[in-house]
């Protein structure tokens, strides 16, 4: 299978009046054609950033390093232009604010067919026709006047519904989904999910979807990637890490889910602390002061991401200490 995507010792930085902040840290993460991939963790922990500064959409007060290589070419020693023969075409981003990525001044059917009349070279009445029928799959009614309305004639979960559509029109090989059904009733997601799957199989499309929702992760994606503190806290295949975690991290967000067999008056898990501050991380691993299991080592040494006998990547001094490798065992 071969490897579409692939992000080596990848690093954000902003520049504030406050101080620098580290937003993103050496990262490496590679996707191969036709997986999808769900990148979650708290707010603050790097997500939409890191790839918003893959679209070239990084604020201009951002500065990554490292390489990030799309089918081989590096996406951040690209040219605005050279970014534009890509962007929208073969890859795609869903953004998480549909209000502020429609434009309020052109109707939806302006929006959506001037994609496929500038980068597919179809004739506006073909451009219309699968305008109207990319709506019709995403749960639009009556998506052949609808298409003539302007965005703020459409309820939050509708415009959702259009971004999704406008992202899926040229069929890229990747595209990147940043909390894709967060406006939607769970009706609606289940349909999005399913189309988003279909389309996957359909084309052999990669996913990335950035998300709170673990049910989204666990209905949707086969890899699966914690991030804490702007770093990559664990990353494997999904069922080995719902049903297999190993950073307490990852444990602490999967303990947090509700479930419909637990106890009615059992409390509801919450992890203990708050996120951490990215312009004062303190030593050694991000998660140590939130950690139940936090050792010695773990304030004062930052762990690295290394393999455990499952083939998951995980970076906890805990679960690589020897001895506590041998009462796993």
């Amino acid at each position: 299978m071969d490897t579409i995507l692939e992000i080596k010792n990848f690093s954000i930085e902003f520049e504030t009046p406050e101080g620098q902040v580290l937003a993103v840290s050496n990262m490496n993460v590679a996707l191969k054609k036709g997986q999808s991939l769900g990148v979650v963790g708290e707010s603050g922990s790097g997500k939409t950033q890191t790839f918003l500064a893959l679209m070239g959409l990084l604020a201009k007060n951002g500065r990554c390093s490292g390489q990030a290589s799309f089918y081989g070419h590096d996406l951040l020693q690209m040219s605005v232009e050279q970014l534009n023969q890509i962007r929208g075409v073969k890859m795609s981003m869903i953004f998480q604010d549909p209000m502020t990525s429609l434009n309020p001044y052109l109707r939806v059917s302006r929006q959506m067919t001037e994609v496929l009349i500038e980068h597919k070279n179809y004739n506006k009445k073909d451009a219309l026709e699968k305008a109207i029928h990319m709506l019709d799959l995403v749960g639009i009614p009556d998506p052949s006047r609808r298409i003539h309305m302007y965005s703020h004639e459409f309820s939050g979960g509708m415009r959702q519904r259009v971004m999704i559509a406008m992202a899926l029109l040229c069929e890229p090989d990747l595209l990147i989904a940043d909390e894709p059904t967060t406006a939607l009733d769970v009706t609606i997601q289940a349909q999005i999910l399913e189309l988003l799957d279909e389309l996957k199989q359909k084309l052999g499309m990669s996913i990335v979807i950035i998300t709170h929702d673990l049910g989204v992760v666990a209905g949707l994606c086969d890899q699966v990637m914690v991030m804490y503190g702007g770093r990559v806290a664990e990353h494997g295949d999904v069922q080995q890490i719902f049903y297999h975690p190993q950073h307490p991290y990852t444990q602490g967000l999967l303990q947090s889910m509700p479930s419909l067999v637990s106890e009615l008056d059992q409390a509801l898990y919450s992890i203990p602390g708050h996120p951490p501050n990215l312009q004062s991380l303190p030593a050694g691993c991000a998660f140590n002061p939130r950690c139940a299991k936090c050792i010695d080592a773990c304030s004062q040494t930052q762990p690295e991401l290394l393999a455990v006998a499952s083939g998951t990547m995980v970076a906890c001094h805990h679960v690589h200490t020897p001895h506590v490798a041998e009462n796993l065992s």
